[in-house]
């Protein structure tokens, strides 16, 4: 039997803003463990959406980490999420959107109508509600969170 094909879609600014929101400055989101435990199911291609004036540190790091990274080209990465699972959900079985944004609840229904598991992962407590209703399994993202950061709390 051959390994699942996953497709995971990263909105790294709504992911960010999410982390901060919750858990204050010097929060940063976990890539590294997402993408290790992710792989360890199945054979995974994973892209990061990114903002065009995104630091060079920050792609080069996801890069490094074996993230394809995607400029958004416009105000936010919503609408370049939509298009790369539109064209990239024909190569897998199971397709992951990490944004908890309940733009996406359109995009997860067309995926199961396209028989495709499709599943939302974001941080604790940003995951809009109807994405929870209409997604296969939400999973958590992991963060980081730096306890010597004024603001930030434990996990």
């Amino acid at each position: 039997m051959s390994a699942a094909r996953i497709l995971l879609l990263v909105d790294t600014p709504n992911l960010y803003r999410s982390a901060t929101q919750r858990y204050g400055p010097g929060t940063r989101i976990d890539y590294r463990a997402f993408r290790q435990t992710i792989g360890q199911t199945g054979r995974c291609h994973c892209e990061a959406m990114v903002n065009d004036g995104v630091s060079p540190g920050v792609v080069e790091y996801l890069s490094r980490l074996h993230y394809a990274v995607t400029y958004s080209h416009a105000r936010d990465c919503d609408e370049m999420l939509i298009a790369r699972a539109v064209a990239l959900h024909r190569s897998a079985d199971s397709v992951i959107v990490a944004s908890g944004d309940g733009k996406n609840i359109e995009l997860i229904r067309l995926l199961k109508t396209a028989g495709k598991h499709a599943f939302v992962a974001g941080i604790t407590g940003s995951i809009h509600h109807g994405l929870r209703e209409v997604a296969d399994a939400v999973i958590e993202f992991p963060v980081l969170i730096e306890r010597n950061c004024k603001g930030s709390q434990a996990a």
